[in-house]
């Protein structure tokens, strides 16, 4: 009797582990992706609120972006593909690891704009700033496209129906 059940433990991990990364449903593959996004989203949110309030507290939301991306990421790319399409998985990476990028360098850059004395501030650092930003936004556009077009392929491929992220009106205010 325990030879059977250490057997049949035997071929439920080596069965298991072979699914390792691997959705058994479009909407839970999909749910997946959002999920991570979403938490790049809350920590982005965080730091953007921070910013405006502590240079200080600011760097460390902006750390727990950086961490937060990479985590992400890693996630993502522990996904197996779905049905043999990761179309959807890859543009979520993409755009992840523009974040990343992002948390890392632009968003350091203009905390220590903003982070010096109100009376060191120069015309070139507000000019700095606002290019920062346009760069910023003009950068993730395709990413983003290229994310939401994949969700949407992926969608309509498998019959999910699209709802709107809990986070966008938030985002759509800032």
């Amino acid at each position: 009797m325990n030879q059977l059940i250490l057997l049949f433990l035997g071929v439920w991990i080596f069965t298991s582990c072979g699914n390792f990364g691997q959705k058994s449903s479009a909407i839970e593959y999909n749910d997946a992706i959002v999920a991570q996004q979403n938490l790049i989203i809350e920590k982005m949110l965080s730091f953007s609120t921070a910013a405006q309030i502590n240079s200080a507290s600011a760097e460390n939301e902006r750390k727990q972006l950086v961490e937060q991306c990479q985590a992400s990421i890693q996630v993502l790319k522990n996904i197996s593909d779905f049905e043999g399409n990761t179309e959807l998985r890859d543009r979520g990476i993409d755009l992840f690891q523009y974040y990343k990028r992002i948390a890392e360098n632009e968003f350091g850059e203009m905390l220590a704009i903003v982070s010096q004395d109100a009376l060191d501030f120069t015309e070139e650092d507000f000019t700095r700033l606002e290019y920062l930003e346009h760069q910023i936004s003009e950068n993730e556009l395709p990413l983003d496209a290229a994310f939401q077009e994949a969700q949407q392929e992926f969608a309509k491929k498998h019959g999910l129906p699209l709802v709107p992220n809990k986070y966008q009106e938030i985002i759509d205010a800032q």
